[in-house]
């Protein structure tokens, strides 16, 4: 526990509690339980693996090569995900996430009014905003849906690039306000509250108040 000082953790293991007021937090090469806490600083963890736990909330979050049991948490930090394996959990406030290059066997976000960018991802997804976007637009770095998933947004807009096999997924999207729903590779597009269509095994439910919905 340190007040203004750097907190650096290295080629080690077993169970760690790191906290610290004023400092960034810097892990790799770590195998273990960790959690880790810094108000005004910058958390990174590379080449890790185990239950990892990070949280800070006027600092950057950024997690590349680990795998296990993993969560981030910031208030108006960016987070940053790279080559994670495992399970991942999400929290935001303010700050952009971006997911690129990951396999997994889940991921579970709820943020406030971050945007998500996924770039490469294989996973079965639970995505939650209030205001943020959930983005992945290109069809060179699009996500395929390994199990059913689900994607819900209040006021933001949802565009995601699917790169699933047309036969494997069905679709069940409803918005209660506005804004169009759209399933390109399908040809569908509408303005009403629902559309229901698909007999693929993976069931992909979207959920919007105001904002619109496009899967390509």
């Amino acid at each position: 526990n340190t007040t203004k000082g750097k907190v650096n953790v290295k080629n080690s293991g077993g169970k760690i509690v790191a906290e610290t007021k004023n400092g960034d937090i810097t892990v790799s090469k770590y195998d273990g339980e960790i959690s880790l806490l810094t108000a005004t600083g910058k958390v990174s963890i590379e080449n890790s693996k185990g239950t990892l736990a990070a949280e800070t909330s006027d600092g950057d979050l950024s997690m590349n090569a680990c795998e296990g049991q993993i969560s981030g948490k910031t208030i108006a930090g960016k987070q940053t995900y790279d080559k994670i394996g495992g399970n991942l959990s999400i929290k935001g406030s303010s700050g952009a996430v971006k997911v690129s290059d990951c396999e997994l066997e889940s991921i579970t976000s709820s943020t406030k009014a971050a945007t998500i960018n996924f770039f490469k991802v294989k996973s079965v997804f639970h995505i939650e905003t209030e205001r943020g976007q959930i983005i992945s637009a290109s069809s060179a770095n699009g996500v395929t849906l390994t199990g059913s998933s689900d994607f819900t947004t209040t006021e933001g807009k949802i565009n995601l690039t699917l790169l699933n096999k047309k036969d494997e997924l069905s679709f069940d999207l409803e918005h209660s306000q506005k804004g169009d729903i759209a399933l390109i590779a399908k040809g569908e597009r509408t303005t009403k509250k629902q559309l229901v269509v698909g007999k693929g095994a993976i069931l992909v439910t979207g959920r919007s108040v105001i904002g619109s919905q496009m899967y390509k």
